[in-house]
């Protein structure tokens, strides 16, 4: 009994795993489909997107005296208030 419902439970996952696949526009492929599915994705054609910048945020000074700044003040207020 236990098992059958175990198998209930995964057959609805799969069935909810290809309705979200079949509403955006995807495909939902299973273990033994896994070759399709890169020949499939071989098949697509490929698009410049460009030239991708990478700014890290962290790399700037500034960032990080703001961020010790705040967490200084909040020190001395809670020093200040005794909330310890």
């Amino acid at each position: 009994m236990a098992w059958d419902s175990q198998r209930e439970v995964l057959l609805y996952l799969l069935y909810r795993r290809r309705q979200i696949a079949k509403w955006s526009g995807g495909a939902y492929f299973d273990f033994n489909e896994i070759m399709s599915a890169v020949g499939k994705i071989q098949g697509l054609s490929q698009t410049d997107e460009g030239l991708v910048e990478d700014d890290n945020l962290w790399d700037e000074w500034w960032v990080i005296v703001l961020i010790t700044s705040i967490l200084a003040i909040e020190w001395i207020l809670r020093k200040t208030v005794r909330l310890v």
